[in-house]
């Protein structure tokens, strides 16, 4: 029985383990590693920074899931990953491996912008998210600057946050003292949305008196204002940042593996070029353009359809060594290949939400198919998919309390 190791349990890791127990069934054992017991749903951290939903309303635990589908969860941390010897080390063991699947996102830590020092809130995850929560409860109006950081893949979360905290400013009566300004390293608003979805973007910036400052980037900060690159300053009592992400500090460390930013480089079937065992899949990946859960998914699907072929094959040709070009030594199977797709849909304030699809994603090809659709459509979709995913694919009983 091959053993499939999986560093990361969060979108990626969780629909790899699912797909690779669908597709292999008993023929692989699997195990999840990850520093957090919790799979949180980082969809709805907008709602939690202006209090639109509890923390716990967000996450559910990971053991169960797995266990559901005879998969082991290990909470620990990653230390070292040993490719060579097919081992990872973690703070409390070793694990082998013949197949490594790496999904531990993009994190640990995010670079910070030069000159800010302790200055402002990056959100990323639940618990910096419920910190900013608690900051906005007391805070008492002044001027704000968002700031999307060069680097950052997460523009759809940027904007929901934008909106958002423009809907709260609004329902506490401070949005009249409260000027808001957003800095984007983009040309142009919601650049990955195209033309027709950038106008769309801006035109709702404008009738929501949000200063947009495109094409630069907060480059200090100090008690009560931010520098931007080319030497523009503006007041801020209040800063949120979206930072850049880089690789964990384990995937940076192994020779070969990653791009110069820690992101592990993968093929199309998502399968590492210098160590055939070793896949990866989600925000670690040194794809280029936007990170979405979307994606996430696209790419554990692909890269767990390409582990069970490969293990199918093992087991045919009797144990023969994996081969670099898919499956074992001489198969002949055509390998599953991700071809993106970016599918967001935002809540940009009550009654006003904005969904974009293209194929592929931007900075993967020109767009073979493209649509924007703005409105309480697309508003009421993201409400809806939050609901379907947290309480019929995770299972989170649907009432605060219920078994």
């Amino acid at each position: 029985m091959a053993h499939v190791l999986i560093l990361g349990g969060s979108f990626a890791g969780l629909e790899a383990a699912h797909t690779l127990r669908r597709l292999a069934g008993d023929r692989v054992r699997i195990t999840v590693i990850d520093r957090s017991p919790r799979f949180e749903f980082r969809p709805s951290l907008p709602w939690v920074i202006t209090g639109q939903r509890r923390p716990e309303d967000t996450w559910v635990p990971r053991a169960p899931l797995l266990e559901k589908i005879g998969a082991e969860f290990v909470h620990d941390e990653v230390q070292h990953i040993d490719p060579g010897k097919n081992a990872v080390i973690t703070r409390r063991g070793r694990f082998g491996y013949d197949f490594l699947l790496i999904a531990l996102g993009g994190t640990s830590p995010p670079r910070r912008p030069a000159g800010l020092g302790g200055r402002g809130w990056a959100p990323l995850w639940l618990d910096d998210s419920v910190r900013l929560q608690q900051a906005l409860e007391r805070f008492a109006g002044g001027p704000v600057v968002i700031a999307f950081q060069p680097g950052s893949p997460l523009t759809c979360a940027t904007y929901e946050l934008v909106f958002q905290l423009d809907a709260f400013l609004r329902r506490r009566g401070l949005r009249g003292r409260s000027p808001l300004a957003f800095v984007s390293y983009e040309k142009r608003p919601y650049d990955i949305g195209g033309a027709k979805a950038g106008r769309i973007m801006q035109k709702w910036l404008d009738e929501a008196n949000v200063r947009f400052f495109p094409g630069t980037f907060v480059q200090r900060a100090a008690d009560r204002w931010v520098r931007l690159a080319g030497g523009a300053s503006l007041r801020s009592d209040l800063l949120v940042y979206v930072p850049a992400y880089q690789g964990a500090p384990a995937v940076r460390a192994v020779p070969r593996l990653t791009d110069e930013d820690g992101f592990v480089v993968t093929d199309r079937t998502m399968r590492s070029p210098a160590y055939p065992n070793v896949f990866a899949a989600g925000d670690c990946v040194a794809f280029p353009g936007p990170k979405t859960g979307l994606m996430a998914e696209q790419q554990a699907r692909v890269a767990a359809a390409n582990i069970a072929a490969a293990v199918a094959a093992v087991d045919a040709a009797g144990g023969a060594a994996v081969g670099a070009a898919g499956g074992a030594a001489g198969g002949q199977r055509r390998p599953a290949e991700y071809s993106s797709l970016l599918g967001c849909m935002l809540d940009l304030g009550p009654g006003r939400g904005l969904l974009t699809w293209r194929r592929p994603a931007p900075r993967h090809g020109p767009a073979r198919s493209h649509a924007v659709l703005p409105g309480v459509l697309p508003w009421l979709a993201k409400l809806a998919f939050e609901k379907y995913f947290m309480h019929v694919r995770l299972g989170k009983p649907l009432f605060r309390g219920a078994p």
